[in-house]
């Protein structure tokens, strides 16, 4: 009998990927709020609210051997206009989930983000004091928190990733690449760095991570740290598209932006360690 594995943010990139990736050996369920989407293999369940009834009443009804917390307002200029909103989701609802999974022993992993710094130095490590500079990094620091005190034996990945997304939401290398298929001009900044990861490689750490029962944040990134504008050249030349379309830009340029880190590379010496 395959083992259960419940989603919450279901709709997003991240869960339907990986639901795409592991479905011939789990049994999936994809839990959405605002918006329900039909997907092969896997079962799709709705919920209105954000509350430690409702909650318990899911995983009470589903029963999952694993939950993964996907489930993140992760727009940093929504988070700033809808404070309550972004504490809600990103910092109360991982609590919630955490507090019910470790009473009924189920295991938890939740999505966590290179959001927390202030981009100051490069290749931060697990132990390095978090200095959020918006709400959206306050909000998922705050999450980090709550959900290792209220679960110590929750997975909790600190990542950036990419991928293909959605019909009805691109992700940032789907933009670059419409973008360029469609012979558009665009400018990427060439002085914000990260460290992303392609999904299916995240997916398959995190599995074996599982695996071998580890707990407690982990940086599941690339070991190459590039910036925005280095990246979309390295997309245009895997796919044939001239680089001549991307031109770079500084994000001090855009003053009108929320404060954001230039520098979210994070280090992969801990996992690089235990694996």
């Amino acid at each position: 009998m395959k083992k259960k594995i419940l989603f919450f943010g279901g709709s997003g990139l991240l869960a339907l990927n990986w639901a795409n990736q592991i479905h011939q050996n789990w049994d999936i369920i994809l839990l959405m709020h605002k918006r329900k989407v039909t997907f092969p293999y896997v079962e799709v369940k709705k919920f209105e609210k954000i509350s430690k009834s409702v909650i318990r009443d899911i995983l009470n009804e589903v029963k999952p051997n694993l939950v993964v917390n996907c489930a993140a307002i992760t727009e940093v200029e929504k988070c700033e206009k809808e404070k309550a909103n972004a504490k809600l989701v990103n910092s109360e609802l991982p609590e919630i989930i955490a507090i019910i999974c470790n009473l009924r022993k189920i295991k938890f992993v939740h999505i966590s983000t290179d959001h927390l710094f202030d981009g100051k130095k490069s290749f931060y490590q697990e132990n390095n004091p978090i200095c959020p500079l918006n709400i959206y990094g306050m909000t998922k620091g705050q999450a980090e928190e709550k959900v290792l005190n209220k679960n110590p034996e929750s997975l909790v990945v600190r990542t950036n990733f990419f991928g293909w997304g959605t019909s009805y939401r691109n992700s940032f290398s789907d933009w670059i690449i419409k973008s360029l298929r469609e012979s558009k001009s665009i400018k990427l900044f060439s002085d914000v760095y990260f460290t992303p990861i392609y999904i299916k490689e995240l997916v398959n750490i995190i599995h074996i991570l599982l695996n071998k029962k580890k707990y407690g944040i982990y940086n599941i990134v690339s070991n190459e740290r590039i910036s925005k504008f280095n990246f979309g050249i390295k997309i245009a030349k895997i796919f044939g598209y001239p680089i001549s379309l991307i031109r770079p830009i500084s994000i001090d340029e855009l003053n009108f932006l929320v404060s954001r880190p230039k520098d979210m590379s994070l280090s992969t010496k801990k996992i690089s360690n235990d694996l």
